[in-house]
């Protein structure tokens, strides 16, 4: 079945909320609901002995608050889980230390869930790590037909937390041309590059000079981008970041060619962004590929067009050239018809 209830609840919070702890409570709900799946979740995820487990979120122990605690009369085990992120400066140790204190007749165990490879060595405690995959197949494997569980799959399933694959011949082709791929994007955002400068000021994620960050959140986020931040001024709180972006993303299904506005939800100016945007939307009307969608911690208004449509053309990387060159002056105009935004661009 495919249910995105999860998804609609996450779109009706109207202050900033955590993917981390939105999932962990999830999950520590389908875990109450149903005798004995608690206690297998313990034996075979956790690979932890014994019956009779609760299960917390959050919990204050001292100054050291995991995810997740699991705990019977003779267990104590943190789990600390991940979405998206990497772990905190010395967080597992922390908890290790503080496990390390208890009783001696107190059996204590630490866990570590993720969503991407990220190996650690903890030594000197019962330590193990996993992924959010596992809990996806422990889930669908032994509890598929429990309502709750199935809409919980079909959430990870969309957050791409439902597997890791093994290597294909697909996937060899890809690695052999990865390095030729990678340059023909830096190619076509390099060639814009001038254009986003004299528009907007010069890039400050992934310039011409700086593929390497590219790079990098081509592995965090699958977006191969070329950013300004920030685009507006007053920016503030986790969530105050605004700019503009031109993306090939690879997290969008076909991959797409992107130019689009983000603002986060704590900006001082998110909510003037928003009805600005309301109000002059016809400037985007009548150009195809356009999105404008709020999620709960941030606004993003976006021109998008399926990769492989370019490559329909006689020559691509002109086309694509061709088509960025044509969508940021509409993203430009914007600014120019919205002064009341304190716009951190050329005049």
């Amino acid at each position: 079945m495919k249910n995105a209830l999860f998804s609609r609840l996450l779109s009706l919070y109207t202050s900033p909320v955590s993917m981390e702890k939105f999932i962990t409570e999830i999950l520590a709900g389908i875990l109450r609901s149903e005798p004995n799946l608690l206690d297998k979740f313990v034996n075979t995820v956790l690979n932890i002995k014994g019956t009779q487990f609760k299960v917390e979120t959050d919990q204050n122990y001292g100054e050291v608050k995991p995810s997740m605690s699991f705990s019977n009369k003779d267990s104590l085990c943190f789990l600390e889980n991940k979405v998206e992120s990497f772990e905190e400066n010395g967080q597992l140790e922390t908890y290790k230390f503080f496990l390390q204190d208890q009783p001696a007749d107190l059996k204590v165990y630490l866990r570590y869930c993720t969503q991407y490879y990220e190996k650690k060595n903890i030594k000197d405690i019962n330590f193990k790590q996993f992924f959010w995959s596992d809990i996806y197949t422990f889930l669908e494997t032994f509890y598929s037909t429990n309502l709750l569980v199935q809409l919980f799959l079909d959430f990870l399933k969309e957050k791409n937390m439902n597997s890791l694959t093994e290597l294909n011949a697909e996937d060899l082709v890809a690695i052999s041309n990865l390095h030729e791929t990678l340059g023909k994007m830096d190619v076509c955002l390099d060639s814009i590059a001038a254009e986003m400068t004299e528009l907007f000021g010069n890039p400050t994620i992934g310039s011409p000079k700086n593929h390497q960050e590219r790079l990098r959140d081509l592995g965090t986020f699958k977006q191969y981008h070329m950013s300004k931040n920030p685009l507006l001024q007053g920016g503030n709180g986790e969530w105050g970041w605004s700019d503009i972006r031109i993306s090939f993303a690879y997290n969008e299904e076909p991959t797409k060619l992107i130019v689009w506005y983000w603002c986060g939800r704590t900006h001082s100016q998110y909510e003037l962004l928003k009805r600005l945007i309301k109000k002059h939307q016809r400037l985007f009307a009548n150009f195809p590929g356009l999105v404008i969608e709020e999620m709960p911690n941030w606004l993003v208004i976006a021109v998008k067009k399926p990769l492989a449509e370019f490559y329909l053309e006689p020559k691509p990387l002109q086309a694509i050239r061709d088509w960025l060159s044509s969508v940021l002056p509409l993203f430009r105009r914007f600014a120019d018809k919205t002064p009341e935004l304190h716009w951190n661009i050329p005049k």
